[in-house]
């Protein structure tokens, strides 16, 4: 009997591989309908171990294929080519009625079964929803494209046009998105702003989402950006986002989606809490079950409830430990309220766990904020934060529910010099954009001195700076245990959470050095000469070695992780070679955070250290 013969490539590892060009023929599309299915799919190429030919060639697995050769969408696409060829032999017979006629009957597909197939429960959208959001925000404040660019469906390719009905219709799910967390207390945990734009971390429903918001200023469109492929990433993004939004309003707000859009606020540029009216769900999805059915209680409801015992018994601890911490360091705690970040449990809409501290920040305080403000970023922050009501310099009267001359307004966020302040009123704080933005990174309200207006501000420290948590470690010097460097304003506010009194200002921030730096004294500012004898007390402590080349004292961790001892060395021998490389990696690791915490001390001590020349003068 004749073995079989087996022919190259078509077993094992090299036959689970196909080529984009024997896809194409496979599943009868072109190049663009084929690449736009695989985005709206997830599909995406793949790397074989062994190229079996061409190395240019992109590669597909043999299952994604298959798994794209039964979708609904390759018969949409065909009808919507069959429909764009019509359109255009009516054009080209210039019969354009029947033209316009064939527009309005355009085939229509959705895409609500793709983002089903994709995220099998509601928590695996949340996850993947990062980049739907920045994407959204980014075209949100997109002006309108030329229409070189604007018409990219003008060639029959099937690609919906970035017109302006489409960027509005960003706009708003970019805002309704902003509604939700401005309306969920406790949901909104960090912010930081730079050049590029607003940074954001919010918590739903147990899972971290971080997107980013650009400025509101004139966006640019290069010309080497394909806008085709993004207009397919924005119409899955756009149905992800709209699905989002509708399960958010209806099980976490309890209200309609959509919420009804106040046209007379938008072009007045009004608030979010304004140019939305949302109402309640309906009596028969609001009602709470009877007390005879409320026994029967299903099993998924239990061990739902089960999964979340543990974290209602650490925050309930949580709460007893912060009872017995000094005044000053305790948080405003929140009474029992639906808690918008945590799971929905089945079957129950009414669930009531801890908030978190950021949903009382800036309870019982009113803002007005100034027209050079970024008045819709403080608008979302301060009300996700627990402020009573919110208010803005408008150019109609109507558009801002608060006038600058309201008896309630406590606060007043202005970023001008002191001079331009016409009104000041007694009983106002009058402070700068960052002291809100600081209070939700750190959780609690900061000294207003700093942030007055008219004060040179503080470094904007970035929350998501280290890896390792400043309050959980011990400071040694300007770097922690792990050997990473701590800003100087870190540890001063660490000290104030703490509940420490009369912590002074760091080297750069305290008084005496500004008025150094503007007077000129021939002596060096007091602050630089307490900060080197702190530094001298910690060395003699043995907290830190001065064994380094530039003279500066580094972590006693980082010197030891410099020099291995003996037995480190035959404890490292007996690892496996695995282990070992996994071992060297981290060691390195650690050298290059002592290496960027000793270049930061030096930079640091230049800066606060005078020259020879103001020192003379």
């Amino acid at each position: 009997m004749v073995a079989e013969r087996r022919k190259k490539g078509q077993r094992g590892h090299a036959a689970a591989y196909m080529t984009r060009a024997k896809a194409l023929r496979k599943l009868q599309l072109s190049l663009t309908d084929f690449r736009r299915l695989c985005i709206l799919k997830g599909i995406f190429p793949r790397e074989p171990r062994k190229k079996r030919a061409d190395a240019r060639h992109t590669y597909y697995l043999n299952k994604d294929i298959q798994y794209l050769a039964h979708e609904p969408l390759i018969c949409k696409f065909r009808e919507l080519h069959a429909h764009l060829r019509k359109v255009k032999r009516a054009r080209a017979r210039r019969e354009h009625a029947r033209a316009a006629q064939l527009q309005r009957s355009a085939p229509v597909y959705s895409l609500d079964h793709l983002v089903r197939e994709r995220y099998p429960t509601f928590r695996d959208a949340l996850e993947d929803l990062d980049d739907a959001l920045t994407t959204i925000h980014l075209f949100a404040e997109m002006p309108q494209l030329p229409m070189r660019q604007t018409n990219v469906s003008s060639s029959g390719d099937g690609y919906l046009p970035i017109d302006r009905q489409r960027l509005d219709n960003f706009a708003r799910l970019a805002q309704e998105w902003q509604y939700f967390v401005a309306s969920c207390p406790g949901a909104l945990r960090k912010v930081f702003v730079s050049v590029r734009g607003y940074y954001f971390e919010a918590c739903v429903q147990g899972v971290r989402i971080l997107w980013a918001q650009p400025h509101r200023f004139h966006q640019c469109v290069p010309d080497e950006v394909d806008l085709r492929i993004m207009s397919t990433f924005l119409e899955f993004y756009e149905c992800l986002l709209r699905m989002v939004n509708f399960r958010l309003y209806h099980s976490v707000l309890g209200t309609r989606y959509p919420p009804v859009w106040n046209a007379e606020q938008d072009h007045a540029d009004g608030l979010l809490a304004q140019r939305f009216r949302t109402g309640r769900v309906g009596k028969d999805r609001a009602r709470r079950p009877p007390a005879a059915t409320e026994t029967r209680i299903s099993s998924e409801r239990v061990a739902a409830v089960k999964a979340q015992l543990p974290e209602v018994v650490r925050a309930a601890v949580a709460e007893e430990v912060d009872e017995e911490r000094p005044p000053a360091e305790k948080a405003t705690v929140a009474t029992r309220a639906p808690d918008a970040t945590a799971p929905e449990l089945p079957g129950d809409e009414t669930t009531h766990i801890p908030l978190h501290s950021n949903a009382t920040i800036f309870r019982g305080m009113t803002f007005f904020l100034c027209r050079e403000t970024p008045v819709h970023v403080l608008e979302m922050v301060l009300r996700a934060c627990g402020a009573d009501a919110v208010g803005f310099e408008a150019v109609e009267a109507r558009a801002s529910p608060l006038n600058e001359a309201d008896a309630r307004i406590t606060h007043v966020i202005c970023d001008r010099p002191v001079e331009q302040l016409t009104s000041r009123r007694l009983g106002r704080e009058y402070l700068q954009p960052q002291w809100v933005f600081d209070c939700v990174n750190e959780s609690f309200r900061l000294p207003y001195g700093l942030y007055t207006v008219g004060q040179p501000l503080p470094p904007h420290l970035s929350p998501w700076a280290s890896l390792t948590d400043v309050a959980d470690t011990e400071l040694q010097g300007e770097v922690n245990a792990h050997g990473e460097y701590v800003p100087a304003y870190r540890q001063y506010l660490q000290r104030i959470k703490r509940g420490e009194r009369n912590v002074p200002l760091p080297p750069e921030l305290s008084s005496e050095v500004v008025q150094g730096a503007v007077t000129r004294t021939e002596t060096p500012p007091a602050a630089l000469v307490e900060a080197d004898e702190e530094a001298g007390a910690w060395a003699e402590q043995g907290a830190l070695t001065t064994d380094h080349p530039t003279g500066r004292p580094r972590p006693a961790a980082a010197a030891a992780a410099a020099e291995p001892s003996d037995r480190q060395q035959l404890a490292k021998m007996m690892l496996s070679r695995r282990k070992r490389r996994l071992y060297d990696r981290l060691v390195a690791r650690q050298r290059r955070a002592a290496q960027q915490a000793t270049a930061l001390q030096d930079k640091r001590a230049r800066l606060l250290k005078p020259s020879d020349s103001d020192l003379h003068q």
